[in-house]
């Protein structure tokens, strides 16, 4: 069973993605970082050499990644009950 971030077993009503999310947020920040170095590494020509467009993607990546990130910190600090 799940439990919340005060630690009340069976009362936050967060749904299966939302938990997911909440265990997954710090993850999600890292992989994120690591995204948005590798691509600022390859855009400034100094990384790997790729195109443009891949070294884009990667910031979509990292963007998406803070997003979720975000979203996993907000599920994981829900007040009890809610």
């Amino acid at each position: 069973m799940y439990a919340c971030a005060h630690g009340r077993r069976g009362r936050c009503k967060l749904s299966h993605v939302q938990k997911w999310l909440a265990r997954l947020a710090f993850s999600f920040f890292i992989v994120g970082a690591a995204l948005a170095w590798e691509g600022y590494r390859s855009y400034g020509g100094r990384g790997v050499p790729i195109d443009r467009t891949r070294a884009s993607l990667m910031f979509a990546g990292a963007a998406m990644c803070a997003v979720l990130g975000g979203a996993g910190v907000r599920a994981r600090h829900r007040p009890p009950g809610a």
